[in-house]
C-alpha cells in the first residue's frame, strides 16, 4: 500500500472491502468492520498509516490470518454450520444466524461490544475512547518534527483508573454513517482521514438478532 500512493491515501475499510485491490481479496463490510476492531485501527484511516509502523503492520498482517482462520476452527463448523432447524432445506436457519451475530460479530450493527481485557486497554492506552484527543497526533509530530516533539506533541497520558482488571468491558457502538463503518473509537481523526458523522447504531439500522440481555454482562 505504501508503494502505491492512489492506494494508500484511501481509507483502509475501503481497502480492505475492495476486491480489485492488490492489498486484499475484498473483505465484506461487517468482517472489515469487525476485524478493524480487533485491531484498535479506525476506519477512516489512511491505508499509508496502517504501513507507516513496522510493529502496526505486522500485528495488522498477522491479525488478518488469525481472524480468518477462526471461520475453519470445530467450534465455528458446530455452532454456525452445523444441524438446520428444520427438514425444509429453505426454512431461515435462527440458530446459526443467532450463533453467528452473537459470536462472531462483533461491532457491525451492534449497539454494545464485550471488548477482551487486553484489547479495551489498548483502546485506553492510547486515547481511542477519548473524544478529545486526536488519534495520530503524537505520532505524527514524533515523525516529521523529531527535535520539536516535546513542544508540539506529548504521546497521549491515560488515568490509570480508566484501565480494566475485567476480563471483558461492555463499550457502546458509533456507527460513521459517511464511513460506514461500525466503532468504539471516539477519538477525533486528523485531518486527510476519511470520517463521518456519529450515529448511535439503533438509531440507524434494524436490529437483526436480539441483543444480548443486561444480564449476561458486567
Amino acid at each position: 500500500m505504501l508503494h502505491n500512493e492512489t492506494e494508500g491515501a484511501r481509507a483502509i475499510i475501503d481497502v480492505l472491502c475492495d476486491a480489485q485491490t492488490d492489498c486484499t481479496n475484498g473483505f465484506r463490510r461487517h468482517t472489515g468492520t469487525d476485524f478493524l476492531h480487533l485491531q484498535a485501527l479506525f476506519p477512516g484511516a489512511l491505508a499509508r498509516f496502517v504501513c507507516s509502523d513496522e510493529e502496526r503492520y505486522q500485528r495488522f498482517k498477522l491479525g488478518m490470518g488469525d481472524y480468518m482462520a477462526k471461520a475453519t476452527t470445530d467450534a465455528f463448523k458446530r455452532r454456525v454450520c452445523g444441524e438446520s432447524n428444520s427438514i425444509n432445506p429453505f426454512a431461515y436457519n435462527y440458530t446459526a444466524t443467532h450463533n453467528y451475530y452473537s459470536s462472531y460479530v462483533l461491532v457491525f450493527r451492534k449497539k454494545w461490544v464485550q471488548v477482551p481485557r487486553e484489547l479495551y486497554n489498548c483502546y485506553i492506552v492510547n486515547g481511542l475512547l477519548d473524544s478529545e484527543h486526536v488519534i495520530g497526533t503524537s505520532l505524527f509530530f514524533l515523525i516529521k518534527w523529531k527535535l520539536l516533539m516535546f513542544v508540539l506533541g506529548e504521546p497521549y497520558s491515560f488515568c490509570t483508573s480508566d484501565l480494566t482488571d475485567k476480563e471483558f468491558k461492555r463499550v457502546e457502538v458509533f456507527y460513521r454513517k459517511d464511513l460506514d463503518a461500525y466503532t468504539i473509537i471516539r477519538a477525533e481523526a486528523p485531518d486527510g482521514w476519511k470520517d463521518g458523522e456519529e450515529v448511535h447504531p439503533h438509531n440507524y439500522c434494524l436490529e437483526v438478532v436480539p441483543q444480548i440481555s443486561l444480564s449476561q454482562v458486567d
